[in-house]
């Protein structure tokens, strides 16, 4: 079935939780209004009854090509799922079937991702199955870790984030001069904060990143992968044992 109905789903993919001995799970495509005039694609994992928490993970820049349909967000996505995780992937604006325009300070995304976030806490069901979301974890991917670790501390209802390939040395060119405050949002929280990256990324060198890391409060923890560049091989890496 294709189309869109409000905020309604209109196409239903199965997705495997591959490795994990997992049953398929199904993944709703929908809209959700973020005011503005904007809608934002997004395609939700629901979360069995007994779990609350939903990961909502955002993409790499959308000007260079980021999407939900990223290999490495599909497969953080499927991974979130697999431990029993409802999970949230989306595009920005002017991405996929998401209207409207991104700009170049982050900011739009920004209020988006919190107006994102808002609906996923007070919608009460997606397709008529019941979504009863209560806590976030912030997730996010290059760009998309930017802005996912600028709102961690913007509402009770977030209480984690994981930042994969955090672009720690270009923030300046992603979001001009608003990079600065957007890292020293995620440097200063008290929230759990999970810091991934590759020892080969592309644009942040092994040593720029344990120094970023090592800049941030705690709690926190860092995952290093061996070899990695930002794109983990287009995902490949995820299915290693350093995952």
């Amino acid at each position: 079935m294709r189309g869109w109905e409000g905020n309604k789903p209109v196409e239903i993919w199965r997705i495997r939780a591959d490795g994990r001995g997992m049953t398929y799970d199904y993944e709703r495509k929908i809209l959700v209004d973020v005011g503005d005039g904007a809608s934002l694609e997004a395609a939700i994992s629901l979360p069995p009854t007994s779990c609350t928490t939903l990961a909502v993970v955002c993409h790499a820049w959308g000007k260079l090509g980021g999407c939900m349909d990223d290999p490495v967000v599909q497969i953080i996505s499927r991974e979130l799922a697999a431990d029993g995780l409802g999970v949230c992937r989306f595009n920005f604006r002017g991405v996929g079937a998401s209207s409207g325009i991104g700009g170049f300070t982050g900011a739009t995304d920004k209020k988006d991702l919190l107006e994102l976030c808002k609906w996923l806490l007070r919608a009460p069901d997606v397709g008529g199955e019941k979504l009863n979301v209560t806590q976030i974890i912030m997730v996010g991917y290059s760009y998309g870790s930017l802005i996912a670790g600028s709102v961690v501390d913007e509402g009770e209802d977030i209480v984690a984030v994981a930042a994969v390939s955090y672009p720690y040395s270009v923030t300046w060119a992603l979001a001009l001069w608003n990079g600065a405050a957007m890292w020293e949002a995620l440097r200063a929280s008290s929230k759990p904060k999970l810091f991934c990256f590759g020892t080969h990324d592309n644009f942040t060198s092994d040593s720029e990143c344990q120094k970023a890391f090592s800049k941030l409060e705690t709690p926190k923890e860092q995952v290093r992968i061996e070899g990695a560049d930002h794109f983990y091989g287009g995902g490949f890496y995820w299915g290693g044992p350093q995952k």
